[in-house]
């Protein structure tokens, strides 16, 4: 199936959607509140959401290819097993969002103004050539990441256990440096 995204959005306009088994491309979503929404097993291609409210969402099983994401809410949305795929993340509020088994491959997350990861958890995720750029120390505040993967340079670190995340990009070499054999 092939449905335009903003056609549902437009037949719930209080959010709390429930989309399965959907696949959505080539859309420009502005402005909208799909809050308290859960969708599993759903595709999203070349899609541009701006300023598009998910907060308390729940993800399962989705995938996200070159997708832009620009100044979303995603405070408290739940992600599992999906896969974001050359998207761009740009001031994306996380505060508290929980990501299990996720794949991020070549993405870029992005502080501009008001973006932060501020208590997110990222559990068995795996960063494939993925950049945080921007960030700060309050924007990263108890950041959790846990038995995840970091590749880039065709080099791995993986960590076992509780990390900060501030701790992993803000190292004195970075996460290259520490992918990086001297």
């Amino acid at each position: 199936m092939n449905n335009q995204l903003k056609n549902i959005i437009d037949q719930y306009k209080n959010g709390q959607l429930k989309v399965r088994n959907e696949s959505f491309s080539n859309e420009t979503i502005l402005n909208e509140f799909l809050g308290l929404s859960s969708f599993t097993n759903v595709n999203f291609l070349d899609l541009n959401l701006t300023n598009v409210d998910f907060e308390l969402s729940f993800f399962y099983d989705c995938s996200f290819e070159n997708c832009n994401f620009d100044t979303p809410l995603f405070r408290e949305a739940s992600f599992l097993n999906c896969n974001f795929k050359n998207c761009s993340l740009k001031n994306c509020n996380f505060i508290k969002a929980e990501f299990e088994e996720i794949k991020f491959d070549n993405c870029s997350f992005e502080k501009a103004k008001r973006g932060s990861l501020s208590k997110a958890w990222f559990e068995s995720c795996h960063f494939i050539e993925t950049n945080f750029n921007g960030f700060n120390f309050g924007s990263l505040i108890a950041t959790a990441v846990e038995d995840s993967k970091f590749s880039k340079f065709n080099k791995t670190i993986e960590f076992q256990g509780k990390f900060f995340l501030i701790d992993i990009l803000e190292s004195k070499t970075g996460i290259e440096g520490m992918l990086f054999k001297y």
